[in-house]
């Protein structure tokens, strides 16, 4: 941080530093780390506003401003932002799922369970306000006929919802966002 700091006329190194030693959700944090990462987030820090669009939008509950941050970390590239604006993507608006599927579309299997992981090692650390868990992460039940129907015969074995590959993209997404708000509300 000192050196960061005490170099703190070029503002490029606050947007593209690592903060992984930092604590993803500092519950105690001392003056200069706070200053730095504040410096991180106003410079563009894709982590940085990741983290902290994760905490204003699921802990704080101030929605636009934390959809806000998460779609500045999502358009400088950050993965797991992206992940996360696509899945809020689909429980909006025809026009706004259509684009969260595009976004869910970019990324492989292996690099979804990457961005999910990462995902819910932040949520698992912050306060999580229960408001979430009435509806906000619904999907609005964008699953078709062709793979309700298709689920349904596969219940006859036991398949984790993570592992799930059948049906199209938006009943994939959907079963996604399911996943996602599970680990949100913590059921």
């Amino acid at each position: 941080c000192k050196v960061v700091n005490e170099a703190g006329g070029d503002n490029v190194i606050y947007r593209h530093i690592s903060i992984k030693r930092y604590d993803p959700v500092p519950w105690t944090i001392s003056d200069e780390a706070a200053m730095f990462l504040r410096r991180c987030q106003e410079n563009g820090n894709p982590e940085s506003l990741f983290r902290l669009g994760m905490m204003e939008y699921f802990s704080k509950v101030r929605i636009n401003t934390g959809l806000d941050i998460l779609e500045r970390a999502a358009h400088s590239g950050h993965d797991e932002a992206t992940y996360t604006v696509a899945l809020i993507y689909l429980c909006g608006d025809n026009r706004s799922r259509c684009q969260g599927i595009q976004m869910l579309n970019k990324f492989s299997r292996s690099k979804i369970m990457e961005c999910r992981k990462k995902s819910k090692a932040i949520i698992h650390r912050m306060w999580i306000n229960n408001d979430l868990g009435s509806g906000r992460l619904d999907s609005n039940n964008m699953m078709c006929d062709d793979c309700d129907r298709e689920r349904a015969a596969k219940r006859s074995r036991w398949v984790q919802d993570d592992e799930c590959v059948l049906g199209c993209d938006a009943c994939r997404w959907e079963r996604e966002l399911g996943v996602f708000s599970k680990i949100v509300t913590g059921f």
